[in-house]
């Protein structure tokens, strides 16, 4: 599975407390600071996707699994099932075994461990994911996925420079006037900054690396990569179409039955 091409992160470190007094604005808040750290994820489903993604993440030296979520597995039959994988083998790099009903160790890296139904609860920001892989198959249209991004505080705000452009957070304690044209106060998303469903979208936009990536656009915080038959076909297609170009074509795909697939009864 691909995803968008994001060279680095963005983490936050809380710095110092500042207070800024002019004759038109006043005001505090703690100082926070981007440094370029690897990219924070969390898994929603620890499925058959999820944990491929988790596999590519631990392999990873830009991506850091962080949190995985899903209310139907115990945090021993994720393990289990991580380790033997019918299609891609036994995992034979770090060891992964469980902490505790909440945690699981991947070598020495702990994963926080959620079994929550209602996307809206998962505490993403808490564990410091920024990028939310949507893996369940059941929330791929944007406004399902939305409720990953869901405010959960309203006193954390991004502030915009207006001279330079630049863009920070900060935790406001206090404020009394912001002027206009220096900084632009807006409430920032308390959860996931990101969204990338796992699974076609009725109205996300679909990305497929190596076709159609480089339409990608920073302001975008929910794709979809597609589908799996769409991920094998389109490079091909794509291929044969800026060569000798496509007028109509005709596609058969193979796929194993899935939980949606009709059956007789």
């Amino acid at each position: 599975m691909g995803t968008p091409s994001i060279p680095f992160a963005l983490h936050l470190y809380h710095v110092s407390v500042i207070s800024i007094l002019t004759p038109s604005f006043l005001f505090c808040f703690r100082l926070v600071v981007f440094v370029a750290t690897k990219i924070k994820i969390g898994i929603n489903g620890f499925g058959r996707i999820g944990r491929l993604v988790a596999r590519v993440a631990l392999q990873s030296d830009d991506v850091e699994l962080i949190a995985v979520n899903d209310p139907f597995i115990t945090t021993d039959y994720m393990t289990y099932m991580f380790k033997y994988d019918t299609v891609h083998g036994q995992w034979k790099h770090h060891e992964i075994k469980v902490k505790d009903s909440k945690t699981l160790l991947f070598g020495e890296n702990e994963v926080t461990v959620f079994g929550i139904r209602n996307p809206e609860e998962i505490p993403w920001a808490e564990t410091g994911a920024e990028f939310v892989v949507e893996s369940t198959g059941v929330f791929t249209d944007k406004d399902k996925a939305t409720a990953h991004l869901k405010i959960r505080d309203p006193n954390l705000l991004t502030i915009t420079c207006g001279f330079t452009g630049l863009e920070f957070e900060a935790q406001v304690h206090m404020l009394v006037l912001a002027y206009e044209g220096v900084v632009d106060f807006v409430f920032s998303k308390g959860g996931a900054k990101n969204v990338i469903i796992s699974a076609p979208s009725k109205d996300a936009p679909m990305f497929v690396v190596g076709v159609n990536e480089h339409a990608y656009t920073s302001d975008i915080n929910i794709v979809s990569n597609a589908s799996c038959t769409t991920n094998c076909f389109a490079p091909l297609a794509k291929v044969i179409h800026d060569r000798f170009g496509i007028a109509e074509g005709l596609m058969m795909t193979m796929h194993s039955i899935t939980g949606r697939a009709i059956r007789e009864a």
